[in-house]
């Protein structure tokens, strides 16, 4: 009795206290000591003859009754699971911080004279790392540094700059071109403008040489060899120029896409030169190729003549959004939209009748004006709009580029937040009767399913533009994982959040950032499950280790209010920690006891419990809420998971402790009296009495 108001008084007293982990909030039982014995009124066989007991007593007084004596009792409440105290991993500074925010003791003393940190406890084993490397799928040594932007750009151009193969050099240009580099393409196209230049200038001499030796031959075997091969040297000339004049087409592109109008014209133009004068290629003789360079000059002619006007269109919007930015009022804000979105209209059929309406300056103009009609709330105008844009630039730039993955994750992020208020023609770009806005089975798209479509067509330019590891794939990958999840596939949610984890780099980054926290703790979720232990070990050693790890950081982070808006969360929120703790605990319990480690699992599974308790009567809930019926199931389903952990093992005693407070919470409540777990913690009491006769 003394030590359970000792306790009661420890708990009572400040905001928090932390014993080994355990974090005991300020919560107050309203105890009644002298209440009969567990055994008496939780006993099946006198279920009925306590019914009126049962219904004088709330279901917050019998928590608060078992707890003074199943919890704050408890003399292992200071014994937690283990689990990996370090992967030996060199830790961030601000990582190795304790839970108060001062050094943690533990990272402490594994620092050595190098500032690293040396494996501990568990983590001394090295096949620990391996097993999570085999579990993600990547080399033991995590994957291969990542150079800088810089070095990656100076590697690239140094590789360009050293071939000497005007094949392999255009079709580098061409990939640099796809995937947006075109500070790489120019370089690269200039460098096969140079050889190009050297070839022609070849074949000229060679062409030369034999029109002289030609004009020298007296005539027989020899005049006839030399008049074939000036043939063959003229045809040569004729391929060379050709070359030459599709590296200026390819200049004239580029220098397009840049905005650079006039130099364009100017690229298209010696391109058509070469063809006239070298090749003896005219338009419409047939030839596409001149065809469409002679388009191009002619076009690149009217975008000249009409710069002005275009930028005056852009720099009047430009002007309208500054003073949107810069009121406050909603009519008048929408009144300034309006107005800017009037302008970028202009805009618009200015550049289709000048540049063309399938040109990348048009689909940027329209992401523009769905971005208004977002803030608009028109939001089939934004989605249609922004899908227009998407498909224009994927037709002219390629579907790698990384400007169409940037349209799509923009057309993506409006499903994400007003998908349902989307509707289902222009989720699919189509009207209502078309076979595209239905699926396989010809039920109608949903929301979720457009968003999912459009962030795995953008995961390609995003990879090819960023590479396979890096933080932006690894948030499409999550938000790919949790779309998956909602649909209920957890095997495909499972293998697109492994993916987001390989994506961080993981697992040698040592997991620093809260998104990698939260993916981890989801991927044990998925894990349990499918009731692959094996692997539930490994991965929820690895969640358990980085909660620990982040726990300061993740309760002192601010909540972001678009998670809960949108329904996507990306990190756990600061009231999601201990029940995060407690999810991983219970998964971790579970594994251990299917493969009959039983030390492990009594400890997983009792910490868990011990949380259970502490979150149950931290619960500020009403009585009766649907919250505290959560936090009572929490308890009682840790109750049942350590009883049966302690009958497998012939622990009677320890079972019963266990078993007849779990049903005493389950019943005193009439939404769960009545539930399988009430059904199951029975049964085991059932067989538990079988075992003791």
């Amino acid at each position: 009795m003394l030590r359970a108001k000792s306790r009661q008084r420890q708990v009572s007293h400040g905001n928090r206290t932390e014993e080994k982990g355990v974090c005991r909030r300020n919560f107050r039982l309203s105890l009644d000591f002298s209440s009969p014995s567990v055994s008496t009124f939780c006993s099946p066989l006198t279920h009925n003859a306590q019914k009126t007991t049962k219904t004088t007593r709330s279901r917050r007084q019998v928590l608060e009754q078992l707890a003074s004596r199943h919890f704050l009792n408890d003399p292992s409440s200071d014994v937690r699971y283990e689990g990996v105290s370090d992967y030996g991993i060199p830790a961030p500074a601000e990582s190795r911080r304790g839970p108060d925010g001062g050094t943690d003791g533990k990272f402490a003393s594994a620092l050595g004279s190098s500032g690293t940190t040396l494996p501990l406890g568990l983590g001394a084993d090295p096949a620990e790392l391996g097993r999570l490397a085999s579990f993600l799928e990547v080399p033991e040594d995590g994957p291969a540094p990542r150079p800088t932007p810089g070095e990656l750009h100076r590697r690239r151009l140094r590789e360009v700059q050293e071939c000497d193969d005007i094949d392999a050099i255009l079709e580098t240009a061409s990939d640099h071109l796809s995937l947006g580099r075109n500070e790489l393409a120019m370089a690269s196209y200039r460098r096969a403008m140079k050889v190009s230049f050297a070839d022609v200038i070849s074949v000229k001499r060679r062409l030369v040489e034999a029109k002289r030796r030609s004009a020298a031959a007296a005539g027989g075997g020899e005049a006839d060899l030399t008049r074939r091969q000036e043939r063959a040297f003229e045809l040569s000339l004729l391929q060379v120029a050709s070359r030459v004049a599709d590296v200026h087409n390819n200049l004239g592109v580029l220098h397009e896409l840049n905005g650079e109008y006039g130099r364009a014209r100017a690229s298209y133009a010696d391109a058509l030169e070469v063809y006239h004068n070298t090749c003896k290629r005219y338009e419409e003789a047939g030839d596409p190729d001149v065809d469409r360079t002679k388009a191009n000059v002619e076009r690149m002619e009217n975008a000249c003549a009409s710069a002005g006007e275009r930028r005056e269109l852009h720099d009047r919007a430009n002007r309208l959004a500054g003073d949107v930015a810069r009121e406050r009022s909603s009519g008048a804000r929408r009144e300034l939209l309006l107005r800017q979105r009037e302008a970028l209209r202009d805009a618009l059929e200015l550049e289709g009748s000048t540049i063309g309406p399938s040109h990348p300056a048009s689909a940027s103009t329209l992401i523009q004006m769905g971005k208004i009609d977002y803030e608009l709330r028109r939001y089939d105008d934004a989605a249609s709009g922004i899908r227009r844009a998407g498909d224009i630039l994927a037709t002219s730039l390629g579907g790698n580029h990384p400007r169409v993955g940037r349209a799509l994750l923009l057309l993506a992020s409006i499903y994400e937040r007003r998908g349902d208020e989307i509707s289902p023609a222009v989720r699919t770009g189509s009207g209502p009767a078309t076979p595209s806005s239905r699926n396989v089975s010809g039920e109608a798209v949903s929301s979720d399913d457009a968003e999912l479509e459009l962030y795995v067509d953008a995961l390609d330019p995003l990879k090819g533009a960023l590479g396979e590891v890096h933080d932006e794939v690894g948030r499409l990958y999550a938000r790919i994982g949790h779309l998956y999840g909602k649909k209920g596939d957890s095997s495909l949610s499972l293998l697109a959040r492994k993916a987001s984890l390989r994506s961080y780099g993981e697992p040698l980054p040592g997991g620093a950032t809260p998104e990698v926290t939260y993916l981890w703790v989801r991927v044990v979720e998925h894990l349990a499950e499918q009731r692959n232990w094996d692997d539930a070990v490994v991965a929820g050693r690895r969640a358990l280790f980085l909660l620990r790890r982040n726990r300061t950081a993740i309760l002192e982070a601010r909540e972001d209010p678009n998670d809960r808006r949108r329904g996507a969360p990306t990190r756990i929120a600061p009231g999601e920690y201990d029940a995060s703790v407690h999810s991983v605990l219970q998964a971790l319990g579970q594994a251990h006891q299917s493969r009959s480690e039983d030390r492990p699992a009594a400890l997983a599974t009792g910490e868990s419990l011990r949380l259970a308790w502490v979150m149950a009567l931290s619960n500020d809930g009403g009585p009766g809420g649907e919250a505290e019926s959560d936090s009572v199931l929490r308890v009682c389903r840790a109750l049942k998971r350590l009883g049966k952990g302690h009958l497998l093992a012939n622990r009677h005693a320890a079972a019963q402790s266990c078993l007849v407070p779990a049903l005493e919470l389950l019943r005193s409540g009439a939404e769960t009296s009545r539930t399988v777990d009430c059904a199951s913690v029975l049964g085991s009491l059932g067989f538990l009495h079988l075992r003791l006769r």
